[in-house]
């Protein structure tokens, strides 16, 4: 009974992993590019500079049988030290003058840098298995979560749009066919989310290596960002389940608009008497727009809410709510909708 809505669900998942393996394609060019073309990448830097014809290279055994590499480049104004520990673990350390180019660092390695007298030290550790948080992941597949979110709503007034009449013939209540389709599009939400997590994972292995870590505060996150793109959903349903015909205005209008309503209510108190109005106006609005508790800045938290004892205390019950809320209500329209 949930057939075409699957078809649709589907379609949309299809046309995500599509869409993610091309940037997915795009980013591995770049780290190939980086690695062989590249002097942004420290190590790729080290051997720029060492096959320079102006570098000055001289190599020594160390009492430990570590190998040492000391590069001079005066042209460049940089001084460059390698100290080869074998199996692939190497001690870098580059010198140069505060206006020379900052190699980046990419792969398994950590790097401190330093300035102190016009030059700028920079010590690289390769073969270092440096564990990260998963919250850009997590945070950038709830972005995406969101727009296949808005991509799915509709799904009742696609049905009273010359389907209604063939809905009504299933052997089923219309409150149990509108429950069947949000859940089916809440899977694809869902879905879309993995496919968001495995795409930006796949990125930050070909530049930063394949260690990975998962906080108590990444999975929080994850259950907002989730529930953020749920609560869309359901509010867009909610403002399309009695509608026939041009419901994908509202869609593509209602992005601006629920992203505009939380930047308005944080206008100052003493802001201009317009944007005091418009301040006035926006701030109940954003009470319930799931944008105020699924915005960007929740996954990239400030530091105050970094040191909050309990994460997402507010922002999850809240998305909840809102979640049950207007998915009641697009029920309750579309109950009454007549064919």
């Amino acid at each position: 009974m949930t057939y075409v809505e699957w078809l649709r669900v589907g379609a949309a998942l299809k046309r995500t992993a599509i869409t993610l393996g091309i940037l997915v394609a795009i980013a591995i060019a770049a780290r190939i590019w980086v690695a062989y073309y590249g002097p942004v990448d420290a190590l790729s830097y080290v051997s720029s500079v060492r096959h320079d014809p102006s570098s000055h290279v001289a190599v020594s055994t160390l009492p430990d049988g570590s190998q040492r590499t000391v590069i001079d480049n005066p042209a460049k104004q940089v001084h460059l030290e390698v100290t080869d520990r074998g199996h692939g673990d190497e001690i870098v350390r580059i010198v140069r003058s505060s206006g020379a180019q900052t190699p980046l660092v990419f792969g398994d390695a950590d790097m401190h840098r330093s300035t102190h007298g016009g030059q700028t030290d920079v010590t690289i550790e390769t073969n270092r298995e440096v564990l990260n948080n998963s919250t850009l992941e997590f945070g950038i597949a709830g972005f995406i979560a969101l727009i296949v979110g808005m991509i799915l709503a509709g799904s009742f007034a696609r049905e009273n749009d010359g389907h209604l009449e063939i809905a009504l013939t299933k052997p089923v209540s219309r409150t149990e066919l509108s429950i069947r389709i949000m859940l089916v599009d809440i899977a694809g939400i869902v879905a879309a989310w993995v496919l968001g997590v495995l795409a930006t994972y796949i990125v930050h292995a070909l530049f930063l290596g394949f260690h990975f870590g998962v906080t108590v505060r990444d999975c929080q996150l994850a259950v907002a960002v989730i529930l953020g793109a749920i609560a869309w959903y359901a509010l867009l349903c909610c403002a399309t389940a009695s509608l026939k015909r041009n419901y994908g205005i509202i869609l593509g209008t209602a992005w601006i608009a629920g992203q505009l309503i939380p930047v308005l209510a944080h206008i100052p108190r003493n802001a201009p008497p317009l944007l005091g109005f418009l301040r006035v106006v926006a701030t109940p609005l954003s009470w319930i727009d799931p944008f105020t508790y699924a915005r960007i800045s929740v996954a990239m938290p400030s530091e105050t809410e970094i040191l909050r004892t309990y994460p997402y205390a507010v922002e999850i019950p809240v998305l909840v709510a809102l979640t049950i809320a207007y998915a009641l209500c697009a029920i309750v329209q579309w109950r009454r909708v007549e064919a």
